[in-house]
């Protein structure tokens, strides 16, 4: 199944109508891009005619601006009563829903937003653009790279490799200080211009499925080659496929089991639950080598399935020790919304997660949705019904362990 699923831009994104006029942007270093952005709807200046491009841009400032530009009909549909009554709460409810807020703290809308802060939400913007791949090996020259926090790092080194993000004349990127409403500006004009040249350049990219969306309540067709491998449970034809031999059901050692691991990104559906409204997005993990396209088929399946289940985490491989017989040591198994799915022993003893509450919570895997109904089609056990005693509704396992 091909497909690039890509975010969600308005045609011609750098298209704007009349250039705004402030006082105080001609002849500023980021003049154009402040009027470029006034004309597009993204920057709102003052009642006074300036737009005072070297003040600090708050949280609350910059989420109404990528929201005004990436996702405006999300914005229009989260009035600020969703979080509270803050002017700007409508524009973090629409970009938690875009899935932008991952790692940061958005808790306060009037604190000033930091530049290595800004880095993330853009990369963020940009990560959810199928088929925008990342840079390898990109880690820019700046001279105070080492003061650069750990979470922040990729998304500064992936929108500087890309020339998105600069630093100051001296060399530094001073990634603490506050951004400014130019700084602001310019970073998301870059972003629209790269978006609209890279959506040129792969116009002809962004096709159809070319499986036929199921209907509502009906079953994925099932997957063609040999059935054994889409039998549930544990058989030859899966051990041959995961390890070349039939003999075989465990890596001995970490070192070995990460050798046969690689990365996956699937689309998945967002959702705000304050406002109940659902956004497209991506997530990405890591599994068994031999099982990335069975992730990326059930996944793009999952999210083209008319019930739209929503999927805020997915958790694959993981070396949990050498004695534990689990397959999150192999990455044949993948956890789905761990807190609403919880792990539950037969004595009624939780081993992880919170609860499991299907058609009360929307984070919760019903039985006969979509989520178990297309993991089943391609061969892996659901922990909600796979054992006689023991549950785990957030697991699903090609062995059925």
């Amino acid at each position: 199944m091909r497909r690039l699923l890509a975010l969600v831009l308005t045609a011609g994104l750098l298209a704007g109508s009349a250039g705004a006029v402030w006082s105080d942007a001609g002849g500023h270093w980021a003049g154009e891009a402040l009027e470029r952005a006034g004309s597009r709807g993204w920057l709102s200046g003052y009642e006074d005619g300036t737009v005072r491009p070297d003040d600090a841009l708050t949280w609350g400032h910059y989420l109404t601006m990528l929201g005004r530009a990436f996702w405006p009909d999300a914005l229009a549909q989260t009035p600020p009563e969703a979080e509270g009554g803050h002017w700007a709460s409508g524009a973090r409810a629409a970009a938690e829903g875009a899935g932008v807020l991952e790692g940061l703290d958005a808790g306060d809308l009037d604190a000033p937003l930091t530049r290595q802060e800004a880095a993330v939400l853009l990369y963020a913007a940009l990560s959810g653009v199928g088929g925008v791949s990342d840079l390898e090996g990109a880690q820019p020259a700046f001279t105070d790279w080492d003061s650069v926090p750990e979470p922040c790092r990729a998304a500064v080194a992936q929108m500087a490799g890309r020339g998105l993000l600069g630093g100051y004349e001296d060399g530094s990127f001073r990634g603490e200080n506050p951004l400014t409403r130019a700084e602001g500006t310019v970073l998301l004009d870059r972003l629209a211009q790269f978006l609209d040249a890279w959506a040129e350049e792969h116009a002809g990219t962004l096709e159809e499925p070319e499986e036929p969306i199921p209907a509502e309540g009906e079953a994925p067709a099932a997957p063609s080659g040999d059935p054994a491998l889409r039998a549930l449970g544990e058989n030859d034809a899966k051990l041959v496929r995961l390890y070349g031999t039939a003999e075989r059901r465990r890596y001995d050692n970490e070192e070995e089991a990460a050798g046969h691991m690689a990365q996956v990104t699937v689309p998945v559906w967002k959702l705000d639950k304050a406002t109940g409204i659902k956004t497209t997005g991506h997530l990405t993990f890591t599994v068994h080598e031999a099982i990335v396209d069975d992730m990326t088929a059930i996944f793009t399946e999952i999210y083209m399935d008319p019930e739209q289940f929503p999927i805020y985490e997915i958790g694959g491989y993981d070396w949990r020790g050498d004695s534990a017989k689990g397959e999150h040591n192999c990455g044949t198994a993948v956890d789905i919304n761990a807190g609403e799915n919880y792990q539950v022993y037969a004595s009624g003893a939780v081993g992880a997660g919170k609860y499991w509450k299907p058609g009360e919570d929307p984070w919760s895997i019903p039985e006969n949705g979509s989520v178990v109904r297309t993991f089943n089609a391609y061969g892996y056990s659901w922990g909600g019904n796979a054992w006689p005693t023991n549950k785990d509704y957030m697991h699903f396992s090609y062995l059925g362990v």
